[in-house]
Order: C-alpha cells, then sequence, then structure tokens
C-alpha cells in the first residue's frame, strides 16, 4: 500500500462537532462492538459481489438488526442513527486503513488516520442523548447534514460500485439454509482429516485471538487520546501476533472471509465484555449481550467450516440460532 496523502483527509472536517468525552466501559465496548458489525456488513457486500453467492447478501439480515438494537442501548436519537453507522464506519475504516499506513513506516500519515478516527468517535459519543443534552449546540443540524455529505466520500454502506461489477440483480432476502445435525458431523469429520481442524483446541486459540484484537483496538484509543505515538507501535507488534494465530485458524480465503472472521471475533468479544458490566445493573440485558456474542461466534464458525449453503432446502430456524446450536453440538463431538 503506498503512502497517502495526508491533504486528502482535510476534506473531512470535524471541527467544533464533537466535545472530548471518556465514555464509560460499557458505552466504549458497546461502540467498539458496533464498528465491527458494519465492517461485516460491508465485507459481506464485497464477498457476495467477488463470488456471485446470494449467501453472502442474506447474512446481513442477521448483523443489521444487531447493530441497530445496539445503538439504541446506545440512546442514539432514531433520526441520528443512520449517520451514527456512518460516523463508526469511517472510524473502523481510517483506524485499519492507519494500522495498514504504520507497519509500512508511513508513521506521520498512520497518525493523522488514528487522529481522525479517534475524532469520530468523539462525534459519536457527542450525538448520545445523555451527552447531547449536556453538551449543545455541540451537533447542530447544519454540521451534521456536511459531515454527512463528507463521510460518504469515505465509507460506502451501499457498496453500489462494488455491486455493479456484475449484472445479477439485488438478490432478494431468504433463509439460509443450514444442513442438519448429522450431515454437519460427516462434514467436520471429513474437514478434520483434510486439515487436522480440532475445535476443541482451536476454541481456546479464539479467544486468544479476540483480546489481541481487543489489545489493538485500545493501543489505538490510548495513542490518540495521549497523542503518544509509542502505543501505536505496540498495536503494530500485537496485529502481527494477531495475524500469526489467525493463520492458524482461517482455512478458506473465499470472498473476505479473513475480514470477516476477524471483525466476528471482535464483535462477539466487545459484547462478552459490555455484558459483563451489566451483570450487576441489568442482567437480562446482560444475558442478552452474551447470546449474541456466542451467535457471532457461532457465525464465525459457520463462515470458516462451509455450514453456510447456497442451495435451497427446507425452511430452516433463524441462522445464528441454529448455527448456534450446531457448532455446540459440533464442538461437543470433538471433546474426548
Amino acid at each position: 500500500m503506498s503512502e497517502l496523502k495526508e491533504p486528502t483527509l482535510s476534506d473531512l472536517n470535524l471541527t467544533g462537532l464533537y466535545t472530548s468525552l471518556i465514555p464509560t466501559e460499557e458505552t466504549h465496548e458497546l461502540s467498539l462492538a458496533i464498528m465491527n458489525l458494519i465492517a461485516i456488513e460491508e465485507h459481506l457486500v464485497y464477498s457476495g459481489a467477488k463470488t456471485h453467492k446470494t449467501s453472502y447478501y442474506d447474512i446481513i439480515q442477521t448483523i443489521r438488526p444487531i447493530a441497530e438494537s445496539l445503538l439504541n442501548q446506545l440512546e442514539i436519537p432514531s433520526a441520528l442513527q443512520s449517520l451514527s453507522l456512518k460516523i463508526l464506519a469511517a472510524s473502523m475504516r481510517l483506524m485499519e486503513v492507519g494500522t495498514k499506513q504504520w507497519s509500512l513506516n508511513h508513521h506521520n500519515t498512520a497518525q493523522d488516520l488514528f487522529q481522525k478516527a479517534y475524532e469520530l468517535l468523539q462525534v459519536f459519543f457527542s450525538m448520545q442523548n445523555h451527552y447531547a443534552h449536556k453538551t449543545q449546540p455541540t451537533v447542530d443540524a447544519q454540521a451534521l447534514q456536511t459531515l454527512n455529505q463528507q463521510l460518504d466520500q469515505w465509507v460506502h454502506l451501499s457498496s453500489a460500485t462494488t455491486l455493479s461489477t456484475h449484472a445479477a440483480s439485488e438478490p432478494v432476502a431468504r433463509e439460509i439454509p443450514i444442513p442438519d445435525v448429522q450431515t454437519l458431523v460427516e462434514q467436520f469429520d471429513t474437514t478434520q482429516k483434510q486439515n487436522k481442524l480440532d475445535l476443541s483446541a482451536d476454541q481456546d486459540l479464539t479467544i486468544g485471538i479476540m483480546n489481541l484484537i481487543g489489545l489493538e483496538e485500545e493501543f489505538f484509543i490510548l495513542g490518540a487520546r495521549s497523542n503518544n505515538p509509542s502505543y501505536y507501535e505496540s498495536l503494530s507488534r500485537f496485529r502481527e501476533i494477531r495475524k500469526n494465530f489467525m493463520q492458524k485458524l482461517i482455512r478458506r480465503y473465499e470472498g473476505e472471509v479473513w475480514c470477516m472472521s476477524k471483525h466476528l471475533m471482535a464483535a462477539s468479544m466487545h459484547l462478552m465484555q459490555a455484558g459483563f458490566h451489566r451483570t450487576q445493573k441489568n442482567a437480562e440485558t446482560a444475558y442478552s449481550l452474551f447470546q449474541t456474542a456466542y451467535d457471532l461466534y457461532a457465525l464465525f464458525w459457520g463462515l470458516n467450516l462451509d455450514f453456510i449453503q447456497e442451495q435451497n432446502t427446507q425452511p430452516a430456524a433463524t441462522l445464528l440460532g441454529k448455527l448456534g446450536g450446531l457448532v455446540k453440538k459440533i464442538i461437543d463431538c470433538c471433546i474426548e
């Protein structure tokens, strides 16, 4: 990747749009979870366009409602939710590009990208109801409209350009067929013989990778908040460790399975952490967050073990629910 020209970042003008805020741990975790969910959506669209498999498009139906429910938990007004998703998507994109630029020793560009990503997060926090009431008129309608136009140049959630690369019409929403348990067990046995994939051991590896991704994101926040580039160096080191471990798990490189896998593990980890913060205050919400974290974890395995099938079969239960049950049974089958 060539070095980005810094003047291009000046188009994203955030002056006066945010107040410097340090959110609660729960808000922090939920916001990062949404960032990863949006990234999953984008990679699903790109994967569908690259592979011409509509199953990738169908999974989007399971991701967007999760992101919207988390926005509601964060008290983002409904009128600002669409813009909020763009802001978080752009922040994630800038953070990831900044990470790659740092690894290429383009440190000045990377720092500028990290700073813009962090400022976008601050804009998002300022849009929350319990912050907006205190900080008015930090976020005004005209400023947000201008920001919306700027973000359209940075992130394309509709992915219209990518979809136009093939002539297929917009896929119709449908239920994704999942094989029955016996077929799944046989498929796993074949996969294990070919790839030596041990789910009972690799579960532990996924948890380690989740925490490494969490460290990358935390060092991004620390570096931008303190303006201390040494944190970015730590981010880069943990990224290399995480990449090496992911290579032991990710066997499929169809579409953008690698990137989706990373973001699924990250979103699962952040929802799990948010659930921990809710256990004392609201056990029901905490359990819901834990279940969603597990559903995303199951989707990670569903993608990487090729459980999600393209052909039509009899109607199945909800994708995440059935995948979660099947993955649990498969993992139980592997434990001796």
